[in-house]
């Protein structure tokens, strides 16, 4: 009798375990290429000085990261102050979504050179996710047509942390 107990006791204790192992969070580093096409709506102020909003939608290629992440879709809204022909300062938000319909949603932000984003919001497996990182080479094409049109392609670097489940 006091076997069977120590047997159960000993099972809880492991599907316990088991169960917070399954709330364990992953982190990870990410790295993808996302290439968006868009529109860009720009007001010349001046010569030297313009403004612009931009929406594009585009498709990820995972290079590393968690799989969940691998073509995934996304969209993106924001605006760029430009100086004397160099961006000077955007802000912006992207929102990702897997085959399976989850989402997760980043904050933008440029000052000069640098562009950074930052998860702030998931949905479904993406929930709880974390994570911040810098986009690199991220050079618009060429516009082909008109000048509101526009493709770009942009490698997302950083870090993630995600609960595996």
């Amino acid at each position: 009798m006091q076997a069977a107990k120590t047997l159960i006791h000993t099972c809880a204790g492991l599907l316990a375990a088991c169960g917070s192992l399954q709330a364990m969070a992953l982190e990870t580093e990410i790295d993808a290429n996302d290439c968006f096409a868009g529109t860009l709506e720009i007001m010349d102020h001046s010569r030297a000085y313009a403004t612009a909003t931009y929406h594009m939608r585009g498709t990820r290629q995972l290079e590393r990261g968690p799989k969940s992440m691998q073509r995934m879709s996304g969209e993106c809204m924001g605006f760029i102050v430009i100086k004397s022909g160099e961006i000077e300062l955007g802000k912006g938000a992207c929102q990702y979504t897997d085959p399976e319909g989850d989402k997760y949603i980043v904050d933008q932000s440029r000052r000069g050179p640098t562009l950074i984003w930052q998860v702030v919001s998931g949905t479904g497996k993406y929930q709880s996710m974390s994570g911040n990182g810098v986009y690199l080479d991220y050079d618009a094409y060429p516009v082909i047509g008109k000048r509101t049109e526009y493709q770009q392609c942009i490698r997302t670097t950083g870090e993630v942390s995600l609960s595996e489940r």
